[in-house]
């Protein structure tokens, strides 16, 4: 401790033979008197840091942003009164707001203050954090009311939030439909129709209140359930807040009826025929499709397109598509995204499979598409005869016309997300460009089956089933041709 108090502190000048103070130049560093001790003098690194130009600093501070993330930034808005100014908008540009008590009061506070209300561009709100991992309950309604009541009316309170540009919900993936099934598995589901309806309406009433907040254009929803919900489609709120949105994200989560996954008995509910085939187009996508400009379309827990039938409406704007779950069986699905060739800039194709082959126990139209979609399968006692079609069309045909029809694509990705993991939707930008395993997919009897070298089979009353398809050499060579013409194409 002496030697680095001695190190420290410095001896006393000793004064010139003349009893003057030495002449020292302010801008000539004098070297050290023989036998005397020379401290260099300090040089202050946050000082050095602070006087920097306010352009280099935000430079500075957007790199730190940017490697170390909010916690780093939060720890040099800390240096000092003008590092504070530069990063106060690094900091809480991106709000979460979760159910619970502090995160509720931070948000609550934060909207008091104009200097950081008015710097939020992105808010994430996320029951499912609360619900899936805290909710104990045993009846369909939400218990804590006071905490729920916080949580609704901090939402209406949105409005204030003048930057606000982009907002994402995350709801719980399990849900209950519109007959609250009690089936065992079912008692522990937290989010029922009423919460979700009590969190959508608070939260398009907040983003509706100031109609003078033109720069929200981003409207993100995970796990919407899909039932559809009249009241809140047809608020004015909801109204409101979707005419400015250009930029829509939904990922549709279904009620499992068994609790086991058990395709056969998830297609029989009316409510999941109706949202896909009618609800999502007429209250979701046909409202803005003049204006959106990106649309990510998944379905978490089975294919859409075929069953339930799906037709979704034309974008004459859009630049970017991204679609995950959705089954192609007819040409005209084909058709739908040619038709965006002259402004279609992005396509993304994740787990999306040509169905070959359909074998179902109910009568088709003319278009081998189900008359009667509600079907049960055989296993359940179905006193339909099957009625089956096989499509032609391969990925070599979809990908070939993609590289010449397409004129405007910059980017293409295709393969297989984490669906294991159930993350595929929100990690959809770490697709990669490629052959997926099961991107041809048989339904037979209400069941997807696997593919031959994935051990499938088919049920032995099918005389004829289709054959999986051999053609990986020209699947990959067409999809190579449309990397090849985008690459040409960014090159130019």
């Amino acid at each position: 401790m002496d030697i680095i108090q001695q190190q420290a502190t410095p001896p006393p000048e000793k004064s010139s033979s003349s009893g003057k103070a030495p002449d020292h130049h302010p801008a000539i560093s004098q070297p050290p008197a023989a036998g005397s001790y020379y401290q260099p003098p300090e040089i202050s690194t946050v000082s050095h840091f602070d006087q920097l130009p306010l352009e280099l600093l935000r430079i500075v501070a957007q790199e730190v942003d940017d490697h170390g993330g909010c916690n780093a930034t939060k720890s040099l808005r800390c240096v000092s009164r003008r590092c504070a100014d530069v990063c106060t908008g690094l900091v809480f540009r991106s709000s979460t707001l979760l159910l619970r008590p502090k995160s509720i009061n931070n948000l609550r506070s934060l909207l008091e203050k104009p200097n950081l209300y008015s710097v939020v561009t992105q808010l994430t709100i996320d029951t499912a954090e609360y619900t899936d991992t805290c909710m104990d309950t045993y009846d369909w309604e939400y218990r804590d009311e006071e905490l729920l009541q916080s949580f609704l009316a901090v939402l209406k309170k949105l409005g204030r939030l003048a930057n606000l540009r982009s907002v994402t919900l995350e709801c719980s993936s399990e849900c209950v439909g519109p007959q609250q099934r009690r089936h065992w598995w079912a008692r522990n589901v937290p989010e029922s129709i009423k919460f979700r309806t009590d969190v959508l309406q608070s939260l398009f009433a907040g983003l509706s209140s100031n109609y003078a907040m033109p720069k929200l254009d981003h409207l993100c929803i995970e796990n919407l359930q899909g039932c559809g919900n009249e009241v809140v489609a047809r608020s004015r709120d909801f109204r409101a807040v979707m005419s400015r949105i250009r930029r829509l994200e939904l990922q549709i989560t279904t009620e499992d009826v068994d609790g086991d996954g058990s395709l056969p008995a998830n297609l029989g509910k009316k409510e999941l025929h109706s949202f896909f085939g009618k609800r999502l187009v007429q209250e979701w996508l046909e409202p803005i499709r003049n204006n959106l400009t990106h649309l990510k379309l998944y379905s978490r827990d089975m294919y859409f397109g075929y069953l339930p039938k799906c037709h979704l409406p034309t974008f004459p704007a859009l630049r970017s598509l991204m679609l995950g779950g959705m089954s192609f069986s007819h040409d005209e699905q084909l058709n739908w995204i040619l038709a965006h060739s002259s402004t279609l800039e992005e396509l993304v194709l994740d787990n999306c499979p040509i169905v070959i082959g359909v074998r179902i126990p109910s009568t088709l139209d003319s278009n081998n598409y189900p008359i009667e979609p509600l079907f049960n399968s055989s296993t359940t006692g179905s006193i339909l005869s099957p009625s089956s079609f096989v499509y032609p069309a391969r990925w070599h045909h979809y990908f070939s016309r993609f590289a010449t029809e397409l004129i405007k694509l910059r980017s293409i990705r295709c393969g297989f997300g984490d669906w294991y993991d159930n993350t595929a939707f929100p990690k959809s930008k770490e697709l990669g460009t490629g052959l997926w395993a099961q991107r041809y997919r048989i339904l037979d009897d209400g069941s997807w089956r696997k593919p031959p070298f994935e051990d499938g089979s088919y049920d032995g009353s099918w005389s004829e089933p289709p054959v999986y398809p051999d053609c990986t050499d020209e699947d990959w060579i067409t999809l190579c041709e449309v990397k090849t013409a985008i690459a040409l194409r960014i090159g130019g």
